[in-house]
Parts: C-alpha cells; sequence; structure tokens
C-alpha cells in the first residue's frame, strides 16, 4: 500500500470514528434517561459497587465528552500527515 492510500485509510477511519461519536454525543445529550450508580468504592480507582438506576433527563457529562473525542478525531481527519 502507498503511502498515499495509507493516509487517505487513516482519514477515513478517523472521519467514520468522528462521525459515530457524534451520533452518540446527539442521543447521550437527547436522551430521556440515563443510567448512574448508586455508590463507589474508596480509593484510587473507585469503581461502581452499588446498583447501577435509570434517572431521569439526558446525561451532558457524558455528551460533553464525546463532543471533544468527536472533535479529536474530526481534527485528525482533516490534518495533514507527513511521513
Amino acid at each position: 500500500m502507498d503511502s498515499i492510500s495509507k493516509d487517505r485509510l487513516i482519514r477515513g477511519i478517523a472521519g467514520i470514528i468522528a462521525g459515530v461519536l457524534l451520533v452518540w454525543a446527539y442521543q447521550a445529550g437527547t436522551s430521556k434517561f440515563h443510567s448512574e450508580c448508586t455508590q463507589y468504592s474508596g480509593g484510587r480507582d473507585s469503581e461502581c459497587v452499588g446498583d447501577s438506576v435509570r434517572v431521569k433527563g439526558p446525561d451532558y457529562g457524558g455528551a460533553f465528552l464525546l463532543l471533544v473525542f468527536a472533535g479529536i478525531a474530526a481534527s485528525y481527519a482533516v490534518s495533514k500527515h507527513e511521513e
């Protein structure tokens, strides 16, 4: 595979990832319910040890993070890559 084809493939994959993340962010920001954990363990890793319950309203924090990652992937897809 030559370098031009490789660059187009990488840009295409990054663009697809950006699109999927953008759709996922839209769905997270407009959903009627989302799930949250009722209790977290203490310590450094702080994992969920409680129940996962449905909470009314969209998950704006998750939607914001997905938008940030979609922006990073989109900027990678449109940036110039040099070998």
